[in-house]
């Protein structure tokens, strides 16, 4: 008996020792497949990186051939810090021509027109163009007509040297081509935020939120506002208030502008900041950014799925990073006191997409240096919910 139970014990330990090596080769395969799994920076890129035949994307940075795709055509793909692909297309531009014409619109090109191509049918690639509002040409005639069946055959027939040229409209971009001397692509495309650079809200609102808050700003220096002078034809006289308007733009209704006061000492204009003036002082402080304050700016921000982190931040520093890119627009509503209410909407120039902030302060801090300022953050929402977030003002 005692022989017996030492031989079953003996056999159980092996089967043990067994399965347990078994499972510790599964799990170091199962690591080795987790590290070499591709990574992506946007569920966009995810999508696309799937469609492209395995092997064919190389490791790092590359221009690189995939037959199956296109024949004569190479394929771009960039990595970001976290080793993630950012950008996959159908290479047609050198890093070069991209900072000079325009580095997103640049990628966005390379990028659809893979997604184009990959599309299993004409009729299905008819359907997207439809559906995105794209627009393909070759020499005047649109795809899928007469002699404009193949988008691989125009791609393949743009070898250089070829003329490039991207013109852009209020709501539109139209890329061009000219080549084998009489050949004309055209491709016009909407200038939207999410078509271009291909991420979803949660994607742009978390992009926006560790480049705004996550790195800090070195841009106070290089945007500061340049000294203006101002002209008599410039501003009108707003004799009830004794002060000067210089009128800017509008944005969906004529409360929410661009305007900026000033006062007039001794012949010249001074931009307005003073206590007599509250609203036109804070409306002065978000649109020129005066160099002179320095106020403190603690803002929520209202991202995606109900995520609202705050942080504290300079309020020029805020507003010098989305000077280059956005025009401001803002307009004031008291909402109790000696507090005052700020809507600030902040319109990108070239996609046409909008973030709102709302800032609310006690009067005395918006003349206090180092004032503090309340502020929320609404990014890349619709233009459509501007009048739903602003209630308040539309009522008034």
């Amino acid at each position: 008996m005692t022989r017996e139970y030492r031989t079953s014990s003996t056999c159980y330990a092996a089967r043990m020792i067994r399965r347990l090596k078994t499972g510790v080769i599964l799990l170091f395969f199962i690591n080795i497949t987790l590290m070499l799994a591709q990574s992506y920076s946007s569920l966009k890129m995810e999508q696309l990186g799937n469609e492209i035949p395995a092997g064919c994307l190389p490791k790092a940075d590359s221009i690189f051939g995939c037959p199956g795709l296109v024949k004569k055509k190479s394929l771009v793909v960039n990595y970001n810090d976290a080793r993630e692909i950012s950008h996959l297309g159908i290479s047609m531009f050198s890093n070069e021509t991209k900072e000079l014409i325009n580095l997103p619109v640049c990628n966005f090109i390379e990028r659809i027109m893979l997604e184009l191509v990959l599309e299993r049918s004409n009729e299905n690639l008819k359907q997207r163009l439809s559906r995105s509002k794209l627009s393909l040409q070759k020499n005047g005639v649109d795809f899928g007509q007469l002699s404009f069946t193949s988008l691989t055959n125009v791609l393949d027939e743009i070898q250089n040297p070829a003329r490039f040229n991207l013109q852009k409209e209020p709501d539109k971009f139209t890329a061009i081509w000219r080549y084998n001397r009489e050949d004309q692509f055209v491709f016009t495309f909407p200038a939207s935020r999410d078509l271009i650079f291909g991420t979803d809200k949660k994607e742009s609102d978390e992009l926006l939120n560790k480049m705004l808050f996550g790195n800090g700003l070195l841009c106070t220096e290089k945007n500061d506002m340049p000294s203006e002078t101002i002209i008599d034809a410039d501003v009108t006289f707003n004799k009830d208030k004794n002060i000067y308007t210089k009128k800017g733009n509008e944005f969906q209704m004529s409360v929410i502008n661009s305007n900026t006061y000033y006062a007039k000492t001794e012949g010249a204009y001074e931009l307005l900041f003073t206590k007599d003036y509250p609203e036109e002082s804070f409306l002065n402080l978000i649109i020129k950014n005066p160099a002179t304050q320095n106020h403190k700016l603690h803002v929520t921000h209202r991202m995606y799925g109900n995520f609202s982190p705050d942080f504290d931040i300079s309020l020029r520093e805020f507003l010098c990073y989305f000077h280059d890119d956005f025009d401001f627009f803002a307009a004031t509503s008291s909402s109790e006191a000696n507090r005052l209410k700020l809507y600030v909407v902040l319109h990108n120039k070239d996609y046409n997409y909008i973030h709102l902030l709302t800032v609310t302060a006690p009067v005395e801090n918006i003349f206090r240096q180092d004032g503090r300022l309340t502020a929320e953050f609404y990014s890349n929402i619709p233009q459509q919910s501007i009048r739903s977030l602003m209630g308040d003002l539309i009522k008034k």
